[in-house]
């Protein structure tokens, strides 16, 4: 329906993403694929740290100093040597 308005469909995986419904993210469950998704919580294993994701489409929409973060991370959570998920 959104790509049939021309809207964006932003959905917001911070507490439903990384698994936690059995996929790693929720829209899985449902066959669709957002143009934006925003990450957090899970994604640096308890440590504040935040994403978003854009589409390819979409992406160039976003450039330096467009976007922020509430959740954002210190220098210390990027710097991990593996994501959580990794074995």
């Amino acid at each position: 329906m959104c790509d049939a308005k021309g809207v964006l469909l932003i959905l917001d995986e911070i507490q439903t993403g990384l698994g936690r419904t059995g996929k790693l993210f929720a829209h899985e469950n449902y066959g669709i694929t957002p143009d934006v998704m925003t990450l957090a919580k899970g994604l640096a294993n308890g440590l504040p740290m935040g994403a978003l994701l854009a589409t390819e489409n979409v992406a160039g929409a976003f450039v330096p100093g467009t976007h922020a973060s509430t959740f954002g991370a210190g220098p210390v959570v990027p710097s991990r040597p593996k994501p959580p998920w990794a074995s």
